[in-house]
């Protein structure tokens, strides 16, 4: 974005070529594994992983204390990122259960939506009834069970 190269064309050639506004257009991994753009009302992608080198200002966890989730002294830590409005933005390090916890505790998705959520190299993604992870960004699996009330347990 911002003037970058999107495959072949910059994102604003591509909005153009495609006949929508720049902001518009969502850019990530379509259900084959493949980079496409599409409009949001459009086809579900799957975002791109963020860019881990990036400066980023950590954000702290919507009205949650970041010891909230107990966290077993085994349980590995890594960054969680939390994806809206088309960007990643850093939550604390923290371990996966807790930070698909911090990510869509109280969140209830629609057929045909999902919210998407990053913990180390894993996507995360909040589907009707259940939280799934990847590891490739295409293969799904079950991570958590949402419980009724859109509880992650």
């Amino acid at each position: 974005m911002a003037g970058q190269f999107v495959g072949e064309f910059t994102l604003a050639e591509c909005a153009r070529r495609n006949g929508v506004a720049t902001d518009a257009l969502d850019v990530g991994v379509d259900e084959t594994g493949a980079l496409a753009a599409a409009e949001q009302a459009g086809t579900m992608l799957t975002p791109l992983p963020p860019d881990e080198t990036a400066e980023t200002p950590v954000e702290r966890a919507e009205g949650a204390a970041p010891e909230a989730v107990a966290i077993p002294a085994d349980e590995p830590l890594a960054a969680c990122w939390r994806y809206a409005q088309g960007r990643w933005r850093k939550m604390p390090d923290m371990a996966r259960m807790a930070c698909a916890q911090t990510l869509f505790a109280g969140r209830c998705e629609t057929t045909g939506s999902a919210t998407y959520g990053r913990w180390g190299q894993q996507t995360l993604r909040l589907v009707p009834g259940r939280v799934e992870v990847s590891d490739d960004n295409r293969s799904f699996r079950t991570l958590v069970e949402q419980q009724p009330g859109c509880v992650i347990p």
